[in-house]
């Protein structure tokens, strides 16, 4: 759980060579019906039904369906160790995020590009961020 948010006292975070060790230690995603299943598209509804569980979370304004969530932070060194954080869960599941950082605040954008849109892999890796900054419902 992140514990360096706008409204919260800094403590350690893990450095960026913390992270690389971290990254290391990573296996390349294996395919299996269990990915295959991931990658269908959502239709409207499940979107709706997903986000209720997904504090922060909605649909992003664009051409291609999409999920965003925007944190604010304490300041810029703490927004990049969140962004390695996500990384680091992005990178578990061969499934990364649209990144935008300005300053203290983070926007992230969900969507499986290759499929034209929402899948079960976005809804799954937007659990896992909130997990790390501790707002999974």
């Amino acid at each position: 759980m992140l514990s360096f948010w706008a409204d919260a006292t800094p403590v350690a975070s893990p450095t960026l060579s913390d992270v690389a060790r971290q990254t290391r230690l990573l296996t390349p995603a294996v395919t299996s019906p269990l990915a295959e299943a991931m990658s269908q598209l959502l239709t409207d509804s499940e979107v709706s039904q997903q986000l209720e569980g997904l504090p922060n979370w909605r649909r992003a304004e664009g051409d291609e369906p999409a999920i965003t969530a925007t944190y604010e932070l304490i300041d810029f060194v703490a927004a990049l160790d969140f962004v390695n954080q996500v990384g680091h869960e992005a990178e578990l599941m061969n499934h990364h995020p649209d990144i935008d950082i300005r300053w203290n605040k983070v926007t992230l954008v969900l969507s499986t590009h290759s499929e034209g849109g929402l899948t079960h892999s976005d809804i799954e890796l937007a659990h896992r961020i909130n997990e790390v900054v501790g707002e999974d419902a």
